[in-house]
């Protein structure tokens, strides 16, 4: 006869088999993934900005009547040449000349700009000068070099041109009048430039036409 087989009550079983360990099968969290940091663009230094040739500050320079009149007779001399522009100018490529001139007689670095100024200024004076001397009243000191006039006279003026700042001309000599004359009217190319006695220098100076009025 087989042999009988004994049978495990189940409920023994359960009592020997330990449970499930809760750490056997971990629920697995998921790590949160980094955030990337923005990187900011490295921020640029400005460049320095490149000046124009018209916002570099020229330097002064205290012109002599010496220089004064050696520029002007330079002008001349280019206007002689076929150098003058038709607005009474001159032609660019006559600059250089001047400046080379200039530079060279009196030791000096002065720039176009320099030149080209002194040059517009002189025309400036030479044309309030003018003005004056054909006013009324207002009569030319050969000595002096400068207009006069009696007070009473200059002060009308004055009042009746408030802009024009004439006060500032007022006994001050202008000893470069007959040549500026000469350049800005365009009378030197017609004659020729010899030596004045308005300008007391220790160059040489021009003989130019006299003034329209004295």
């Amino acid at each position: 006869m087989p042999k009988s087989i004994d049978l495990i009550d189940p409920i023994v079983l359960m009592d020997t088999i330990p449970p499930p360990s809760s750490t056997a099968n971990p629920t697995t969290t998921p790590t949160p993934m980094a955030q990337s940091k923005k990187i900011k663009p490295t921020k640029q230094t400005a460049k320095p900005k490149k000046l124009d040739e018209s916002e570099v500050k020229t330097p002064n320079h205290t012109w002599t009547t010496d220089q004064k009149m050696s520029l002007l007779e330079s002008i001349a001399t280019q206007y002689a040449a076929g150098l003058e522009t038709d607005n009474g100018g001159l032609k660019k490529e006559a600059w250089p000349i001047v400046q080379q001139k200039l530079n060279t007689k009196y030791s000096l670095t002065l720039s176009l700009d320099q030149i080209k100024n002194q040059k517009n200024a002189l025309r400036t004076l030479y044309i309030d000068y003018k003005f004056l001397q054909d006013q009324s009243g207002f009569g030319w000191d050969e000595d002096r070099g400068t207009v006069t006039a009696d007070n009473t006279v200059w002060d009308k003026l004055i009042a009746a041109h408030p802009r024009q700042n004439f006060a500032k001309l007022k006994d001050k000599p202008f000893p470069v009048y007959d040549l500026a004359q000469s350049v800005f009217l365009g009378k030197s190319a017609t004659g020729e430039i010899a030596k004045t006695e308005l300008v007391p220098t220790t160059t040489e100076a021009v003989k130019l036409t006299p003034a329209c009025k004295r």
